[in-house]
């Protein structure tokens, strides 16, 4: 059951109003001067969206002496007045204090009922910061990714409309999570060219063709191409930190050869590796980093697929002097090196 109760009136009046943000604001404010307990239970719907609640929350401050407004309403309006007013450091300070599954509920609901709202221009950048704080809560402090589809939907309805979306980009990317990758991945095939060219720039693909020589880009080629290199690099995948706040041609995501060449996964937050490295890999690592960047390309490329080939020639292999495992790699890939 939800935190948020079970009528669904409010939402339906805002849609009987002609969604009309100010005739529905005197009509809850007179709801409050006959009645304030109902009002206070008309805010526990079950079906309350965000948008509903956001354009209330001018009328609330005076209903909550009444005590019925529940832990989750009241957390969604404090930390919307607290964001709107400024007031970071009473922010922090608040939600330290709070049960922190219902912030969690409470971030999840503000962006799965608000997330495809057009607020009103007078308010739109407001509403706007709301959603952000909404994801950075869910993100970045509840390590929350269960809702990643959704803040990307909202990264290119933004991008579409020419509004501001860095820090949502931002807080995307800090979820250290390869699949918000494919997320944005999967706008690559977008039947929406712009939508395809911003998903090439939030990869950091604006300026690679990945068709023939000469002819236009394809999309789907592009596509496959980038999901396998995801695919290849699977372990060794790490975040750059770099997003639009920083470059206009950001790299989220980089390949850690020297993962690649052990076959050891590191971890997308910080690069560290998942496991202690033995001895033996100590000194392959150390060997491999004093090769060339061509070197280390092809030799990560040959370890890895072998690693994932045969298993048992890759240890015979990865024990190997580094001259030896290059001359190896040569006989059977060619002159690739």
């Amino acid at each position: 059951m939800s935190i948020f109760g079970s009528a669904r009136s409010l939402d339906r009046v805002f849609q009987h109003l002609g969604n009309d943000p100010d005739a529905f604001r005197r009509w809850f404010r007179e709801l409050a001067e006959r009645d304030a307990h109902q009002a206070a239970r008309a805010l526990d719907g079950r079906y309350l969206s965000f948008p509903v609640l956001f354009l209330l929350l001018g009328e609330i401050p005076s209903l909550i002496e009444t005590g019925g407004l529940s832990q989750p309403i009241l957390t969604a309006v404090r930390i919307c007045e607290l964001h709107r007013s400024g007031k970071a450091d009473e922010l922090t300070a608040y939600l330290k204090l709070q049960d922190s599954e219902v912030v969690r509920q409470v971030a999840k609901w503000m962006l799965e009922t608000g997330h495809d709202w057009n607020a009103p221009a007078e308010i739109a950048e407001e509403y706007d910061a709301a959603l952000d704080l909404a994801v950075a809560l869910l993100v970045c402090e509840c390590n929350d990714n269960t809702e990643l589809p959704i803040i990307a939907d909202l990264i290119f309805k933004r991008a579409n409309n020419g509004k501001h979306l860095h820090n949502l980009v931002w807080y995307f990317f800090q979820s250290y999570n390869p699949e918000a990758v494919r997320i944005i991945a999967g706008r690559l095939i977008s039947n929406d060219p712009s939508e395809r060219e911003f998903a090439k720039k939030l990869l950091g693909l604006s300026g690679e063709n990945s068709a023939d020589p000469g002819g236009p880009t394809d999309p789907y080629r592009q596509y496959e191409d980038y999901m396998r290199w995801l695919d290849d690099n699977s372990n060794a995948l790490y975040f750059t930190g770099q997003t639009l706040q920083m470059t206009s041609d950001p790299e989220p995501l980089k390949a850690d050869l020297g993962a690649k060449y052990l076959c050891k996964a590191i971890s997308p937050r910080d690069r560290t590796w998942v496991e202690p490295l033995n001895e033996q890999e100590c000194n392959c690592l150390d060997n491999f980093r004093k090769l060339t960047d061509k070197e280390k390309e092809v030799l990560a490329a040959f370890s890895s697929s072998l690693y994932r080939n045969n298993r048992r020639v890759w240890e015979q292999w990865i024990a190997l002097q580094p001259d030896i495992q290059i001359r190896t790699a040569m006989t059977l890939l060619g002159d690739f090196l």
